[in-house]
């Protein structure tokens, strides 16, 4: 989020001064924004367009080209060399996992009846649905941009358009990008509200100045519920299913003495804070990946969760089953979350010990 917000507002603050040193900043902040995250990419149109929205009439795109796009594929190209962690996130990207989005989007992650299957966009109309206030002001702020004929707003549709296809589901991690766009927008429907109330407000007598005020006021508060109820409907308790596993697990160790163990599963990190043994990510069906070189000698625990069945599958339980035998079971009341859908009754979660 820092660096999409940082690129869009040093393109804005460049569009309205033309200030070549600030071209720069906005090309190297958009490379370190693309290499963080290279779906990214797809906000260049509206990055660009923000830049040019004070050219003059005819005026070609030489300011965008000597000073934002030739500083950025430089740093681009410099970050990936000096920073390699950086550009390991696109190496990845088109090596191991080529097409994400469009397989995800095209593909059906695993649902219950009652959760939506996800989809091409399924995950944007989700956030609509979810997110009324600043829906409704950022539609109101782009169509009247358009009409109005607002530069600055008008590029934003390019961002808007292709990123909003993108994400297969409610999640977070899809729908980041959208988000500064959607307030920047909001920005300016707040503004004509605000300028419509208060200039409506002046020519009405009293008594309609107070129902119009009543009406507005109850309008706002139905909005808030609906955003409070929405909100709260979608909360839980940040990694409670892998931390009560964790802590069960660690009840567990402590009690047969097990102490020189590597533990072995698709969420690792809360493992690692909660019993303080080495614990790396399952990495199936390669399951030597899990033991560091340092710690060759010692024994692993492989903790079959819900995480673990869905991405792996059920054949990978079978195959530890084979080699090994079920050290214990942990079951949890706390839901196992996908994105914006919470699982609940579950299966317990299953540890196997492999020597």
């Amino acid at each position: 989020m820092f660096w999409i917000a940082l690129t869009l507002l040093l393109a804005v603050a460049t569009g309205r001064t033309r200030h070549p040193g600030l071209g720069i900043l906005t090309g190297v902040s958009a490379a370190v924004m693309i290499l963080v995250r290279m779906e990214l990419v797809l906000l260049l149109p509206t990055v660009v367009l923000l830049m040019h929205q004070r050219s003059e009439t005819g005026q070609g795109w030489d300011f965008e080209w000597r000073y934002f796009v030739i500083p950025g594929l430089a740093a681009f190209v410099a970050l990936s060399v000096v920073c390699g962690w950086l550009a390991q996130n696109v190496v990845e990207g088109f090596t191991l996992n080529p097409g994400y989005f469009v397989r995800a989007a095209f593909s059906r992650t695993p649902t219950e009846d009652s959760n939506p299957v996800a989809g091409l966009g399924m995950g944007s109309l989700s956030f609509v649905l979810h997110e009324p206030i600043l829906i409704l002001l950022a539609a109101l702020g782009l169509v009247a941009g358009h009409r109005r004929r607002v530069r600055s707003l008008r590029a934003l549709w390019p961002g808007l358009l292709l990123l909003a296809v993108i994400p297969p589901r409610n999640d977070i991690r899809f729908l980041v990008p959208l988000v500064p766009l959607l307030a920047y927008a909001a920005g300016y429907g707040f503004q004509i509200v605000r300028q419509w109330s208060t200039t409506r407000l002046r020519e009405l007598t009293t008594l309609r100045a107070l129902a119009l005020s009543t009406a507005m006021g109850l309008g706002i508060v139905l909005l808030l519920v609906a955003q409070v109820w929405q909100t709260e409907s979608r909360w839980h308790p940040d990694g409670a299913y892998e931390r009560e596993l964790a802590l069960g697990t660690n009840q567990e160790i402590e009690a047969r003495g097990l102490d020189d163990v590597v533990i072995c599963t698709y969420s690792p990190e809360a493992y690692y804070l909660v019993t303080g043994l080495s614990a790396r990510r399952l990495s199936a069906p390669d399951l030597s990946l899990c033991i560091p070189p340092e710690l060759e000698n010692w024994r692993m625990i492989i903790v079959v969760d819900e995480a673990v069945r869905q991405h792996f599958g059920e054949d990978l339980e079978q195959d530890l089953r084979s080699v090994s035998v079920p050290l214990f079971e942990i079951a949890t009341d706390a839901p196992y979350l996908q994105g914006a859908s919470a699982y609940a009754d579950l299966r317990p979660a299953t540890a196997y010990l492999v020597r």
